[in-house]
């Protein structure tokens, strides 16, 4: 679930039982949307409303803290995103007959690439789904000789 924590900052308290919340949580549906009451005893209270959306993605949530005399209105940006397994990397370069074309290992070898070009690491896992985040470690002979964090599905290296 998705935690949306919102936290009274004002320094006049309001009337007992007078301010709710209501959320629009961007992804079309009205379930759990409110009216919340929040219990605004002290500047600094807050309250913790959970929203599970159905499916990954970045959504827009419309946050509203309300009562008889005013609301605020916040928007705030969601991510919901599944944890990917069994990544997998597709590797190629960019070869110079015919003039850039993505070729996936010398002679056909897939396991076998020029030293004196920049390899593009494709990162997927079995559903075919792109990574946007993920951290590669290189080793030789026991020894880490590269950790990167990257943010992108494809990124390029020349060792």
């Amino acid at each position: 679930p998705s935690a949306f924590v919102i936290t009274y900052v004002g320094t006049s308290l309001p009337e007992a039982g007078s301010v709710q919340i209501t959320i629009d949580y961007g992804d079309g549906t009205t379930a759990d949307s409110g009216p919340h009451a929040f219990p605004v005893g002290s500047t600094g209270a807050s309250t913790t409303i959970q929203h599970v959306y159905a499916s990954d993605n970045t959504f827009t949530a419309t946050v509203t803290v309300f009562s008889d005399c005013c609301s605020v209105l916040n928007n705030v940006s969601v991510g919901v995103y599944k944890g990917i397994t069994n990544l997998q990397a597709s590797i190629y370069y960019l070869a110079d007959v015919p003039p850039g074309a993505q070729t996936y290992g010398l002679l056909g070898n897939s396991q076998v690439y020029p030293t004196n070009k920049a390899l593009h690491f494709v990162m997927t896992n079995q559903d075919n789904v792109f990574a946007t985040a993920y951290e590669v470690t290189v080793n030789a002979g026991g020894s880490v000789i590269l950790t990167c964090v990257k943010t992108s599905p494809t990124f390029t290296l020349l060792l």
